[in-house]
Formats: structure tokens, C-alpha cells, sequence
């Protein structure tokens, strides 16, 4: 009976501190930064199904990509201008996630 309590006291503290850190507010830092990463999914998930379709198809849907890549240029030329601003350390890490996720999808697919 004890050790029922301690681990219902614990699931209950660790679920309140996994409710306060998803529940919290995101400053305006680490909203900038998520819309950016937003644009980046958005724009990567179009590329790859361009690429998708293209391939079922038969069909040249390289405006489909060039678009994406495009959208993909300026999240990281707008992303390399919003670093060097970024105070708090939340938003520092999820930028550097971010700028991550770029190279890898520029190494992945042979870009530049």
C-alpha cells in the first residue's frame, strides 16, 4: 500500500510538471522561432511530395519544388538574421534545432 502511494505521488507530480511545461505561454522568441519552423515543414512536406507525385505521375513538377525550396531559402535566410537577436535560451536551442533541420534537408537533397 505504501509503495501505491509513492508512485501515484509521483505520476502526479510529473504529470503536473509535463501540464505546466506544455501549458506555459511561448514568449515572443520562441514564437518567432516556431512560425519559422512551421514555414520549414510546410515547405519540406511540398518538396517531398512533389517529388512523390512526380514520380506516380510521370509529370515535370519541378515548380512544385523549386517553390518549396524557395519557401525553404527564405525561413533560413530570415532564421540566420533572427539568431543573432535571440536572448532567451528556449528559443536559442529550438533555433539551433531548426537551423539543423535545414542543413539536413539541404545535404539530403543536394543543395546549396
Amino acid at each position: 500500500m505504501g509503495r501505491f502511494l509513492i508512485v501515484v505521488l509521483i505520476l502526479a507530480v510529473a504529470g503536473y510538471l509535463v501540464y505546466t511545461y506544455i501549458s506555459r505561454p511561448l514568449s515572443d522568441e520562441e514564437r518567432a522561432v516556431r512560425d519559422l519552423e512551421k514555414r520549414f515543414d510546410t515547405a519540406a512536406r511540398a518538396f517531398a511530395g512533389s517529388g512523390r507525385m512526380s514520380g506516380m505521375t510521370g509529370l515535370d513538377m519541378s515548380s512544385g519544388a523549386e517553390t518549396a525550396v524557395n519557401a525553404i531559402k527564405k525561413v533560413r535566410d530570415e532564421l540566420k538574421r533572427l539568431r543573432p537577436e535571440l536572448s532567451e535560451d528556449k528559443a536559442v536551442v529550438r533555433a539551433g534545432t531548426l537551423q539543423e533541420k535545414i542543413d539536413e534537408f539541404y545535404r539530403a537533397n543536394d543543395l546549396n
